[in-house]
């Protein structure tokens, strides 16, 4: 007695159409598998086909395979089914501000709230230390600026911004 093993490979979602295809092919051959061994997408048909199967009591039937195969194409297109172009453009939208929400918006969002307070408290605890008292204003004819923070209150700000971002890692 033979026995069939089948293994689908991963890569990307093509993987996962291409071993729909070969899955379909062996069972319309009528081809027993035995073992499925499936990896990242693979696993998307191999799952599926399994649920299927285990569903319909662990028998292989070409209704089922039939009702599956239709089942599997009729979602392929979840994301954004361009068969329906309006539903497609609205579908893609909302990715395209979802994503920018998660990945622009919230971050910038998070970072104000640590931020504005870091900078009031610096401004408040420090701030006349670091402001340079020997800062001349331009002359009307000069185009030269002075203006000279010693070494000792860049010292001190880069003690209270280390304090604060540490103490920031410890507690958040």
């Amino acid at each position: 007695m033979s026995q069939t093993g089948l293994a689908f490979s991963g890569g990307s979602i093509r993987s996962a159409a291409f071993c729909s295809g070969v899955l379909r092919r062996l069972l319309q051959r009528n081809t027993k598998i035995d073992y499925l061994s499936c990896v990242v997408r693979g696993g998307y048909t191999g799952t599926a086909y399994l649920d299927w199967k285990y569903r319909h009591g662990k028998k292989d039937d070409p209704e089922w395979h039939q009702e599956f195969f239709n089942y599997m194409r009729s979602r392929a297109g979840y994301c954004c089914n361009w068969e329906n172009p309006v539903a497609a453009i609205f579908n893609t939208l909302f990715a395209v501000t979802l994503t920018a929400l998660v990945s622009v918006i919230f971050p910038i969002i998070v970072w104000m709230s640590f931020a504005c307070p870091v900078a009031y408290a610096v401004d408040f605890l420090a701030g006349h230390l670091l402001r340079a008292e020997g800062c001349t204003d331009r002359d009307e004819g000069t185009e030269e600026h002075e203006c000279s923070v010693d070494a000792n209150r860049r010292i001190l700000l880069f003690a209270i911004l280390l304090a604060v971002t540490v103490v920031r890692l410890h507690v958040g």
